[in-house]
């Protein structure tokens, strides 16, 4: 089973269980459905087109593994994700055509937000329409522009000034649009900030208020 292809592997039902692929890591399609839970295996996952969460919870805390998205990820109605914990457990946005999440495919925030988010697109992953995606662990700026606005909101909850690597993004990886990030009181934070296609200056913040803040 490759990206050749596009058929739909879908596991539906009710209850919680795991799901087995017999040894395949790359999925055309991958939908789960139903109530309950669906547990991740412990392999790193390639989707080619689309992983819809359409019900259930997908359970990604058990092994915390990589899952690699070529085309999109999407939540709907009572559809959870947990995202797992680690170095390991990230969802990377993987392609050399656009790609978007959040929005009218559905939210990644609170207990659904994502641990670690890798961009590697050389056309750049963007924030669906009135979109919010929250990142609980990493942002990785590894290849491409990930696209924000006022509305379709991009949010660090990691305190660690170092949550973005590399360091305040590369000329080839930056955030294009606002960025929050939650800053503890007397520590700074270096922004991967720029505009367009161009990488802006060093941009950084440092917090003077009580407690931890959301800055943007």
């Amino acid at each position: 089973m490759d990206c050749a292809g596009n058929g739909v592997i879908e596991y539906g039902g009710s209850g919680t269980y795991t799901i087995v692929l017999n040894g395949f890591s790359t999925l055309p399609n991958l939908t789960v459905s139903g109530t309950g839970a669906r547990v991740l295996p412990n392999i790193d996952l390639t989707i080619c087109n689309r992983l819809i969460i359409d019900g259930p919870t997908l359970d990604n805390s058990v092994s915390n593994r990589k899952l690699m998205i070529e085309g999109t990820m999407e939540r709907y109605n009572t559809g959870a994700f947990l995202s797992g914990s680690g170095s390991n457990a990230t969802v990377t946005f993987i392609s050399s055509s656009s790609q978007t999440v959040g929005g009218p495919t559905g939210d990644f925030i609170g207990a659904n937000g994502f641990n670690n988010l890798e961009v590697i697109d050389s056309s750049g992953l963007s924030i669906g329409v009135n979109g919010n995606i929250d990142v609980n662990g990493n942002l990785l700026l590894t290849y491409g522009i990930i696209t924000t606005s006022a509305t379709n909101n991009l949010s660090i909850l990691n305190t660690s000034s170092s949550a973005v690597i590399p360091t305040g993004g590369s000329a080839t990886s930056f955030v294009n649009g606002p960025l929050k990030k939650q800053i503890v009181n007397g520590n700074s934070f270096l922004y991967p900030l720029g505009k367009g296609t161009v990488k802006g200056h060093a941009f950084t913040i440092t917090s003077t208020t009580t407690g931890t803040s959301l800055f943007t």
